[in-house]
């Protein structure tokens, strides 16, 4: 009964303290169905948290990573308040 009660203890605090599980898939698809032997890859990353999931592309994350570190650049500088974001 006892080692029940650590084990429940362990998860319950792994659980609750959990932060963002990411995962890595290498995604292969064939964007030509008239041609098979050009099989394509990306990276795909999936997000789990207790708020929910998201699924989305490596190309993706970058793209949004650049946009913040740019925009928080922007924001230090103080340019009275404009701030000028780059569509990628």
């Amino acid at each position: 009964m006892k080692k029940i009660y650590w084990l429940l203890l362990a998860f319950l605090s792994v659980t609750i303290h959990a932060q963002v599980n990411r995962f890595f898939y290498d995604y292969k698809y064939i964007s030509d169905s008239t041609n098979k032997a050009d099989v394509k890859s990306d990276v795909m990353f999936l997000d789990i948290d207790k708020n929910g999931s998201k699924y989305y592309s490596h190309e993706k994350f970058v793209a949004d990573s650049t946009i913040k570190a740019d925009i928080a650049k922007q924001m230090k500088g103080g340019f009275g308040g404009s701030i000028n974001i780059k569509k990628i």
